[in-house]
């Protein structure tokens, strides 16, 4: 926290970037002293402090429609990150369970913004909706042979993610992820990919490191 502070006093410019929404980002945003921008679901959305959204790619209807496809074929499910909502179903009600089991303490998100889903038709109905990335839960098996299907499409941004030490996919619309958003928040304020560090932990944070002048 003091190391950010110190850097945006001196005149530089602190991004958060992360797979999660931007409402269960503000709470780290504000533990971290305050930040300047904010990029979300893996490179979807760029806003700024104040809320403002510079930029952002959804996933297109037929994308949607293809992944629900594969995620019944083989027998793992989805959540869907969308405007203001999470949907989530069984699957990552399990998950939950499963980690607050694991770890002995409470989950570490805020569930008011998390809408149960159940059913084809109710996740059918999403496809109508502005979803800027999907997560998939499933057994570490079926989540492997799935992945691969997944892959073969050339049409998803799939990456794994550990979650409080548990695996799972984060999947978003091919040439989304955080290197990308990175840049264009670079771009936008007059940078070269050689004026950025960017620090990160997982799978998820490979293109941001590659795409910088200063990965760690």
């Amino acid at each position: 926290r003091d190391t950010l502070q110190q850097a945006r006093r001196a005149g530089i410019s602190i991004a958060i970037a992360t797979g999660r929404s931007i409402q269960d980002t503000l709470p780290y945003a504000q533990a971290a002293g305050g930040v300047d921008w904010i990029i979300t679901e893996n490179g979807a959305r760029i806003s700024s402090a104040n809320g403002q959204i510079i930029y952002q790619r959804v996933m297109p209807q037929e994308t949607l429609e293809l992944l629900l496809q594969l995620c019944r074929k083989y027998g793992v499910e989805p959540c869907f990150y969308g405007d203001h909502i999470v949907w989530y179903g069984k699957r990552c009600r399990q998950f939950h369970d499963n980690v607050q089991a694991a770890t002995g303490r409470p989950l570490p998100l805020q569930l008011d913004h998390f809408h149960s889903v159940d059913g084809h038709a109710q996740w059918d109905a999403l496809t109508q909706e502005n979803i800027y990335k999907a997560i998939v839960y499933g057994d570490a098996a079926d989540l492997e042979t799935w992945l691969t299907a997944l892959s073969q499409t050339g049409q998803f941004t799939a990456e794994p993610s550990i979650f409080c030490g548990m695996k799972n996919i984060e999947i978003n619309q091919f040439g989304t992820d955080k290197g990308t958003a990175l840049l264009h928040l670079a771009a936008q304020l007059q940078l070269t990919p050689e004026q950025v560090m960017a620090c990160g932990d997982s799978d998820n944070d490979r293109a941001m490191l590659q795409a910088v002048g200063l990965g760690v």
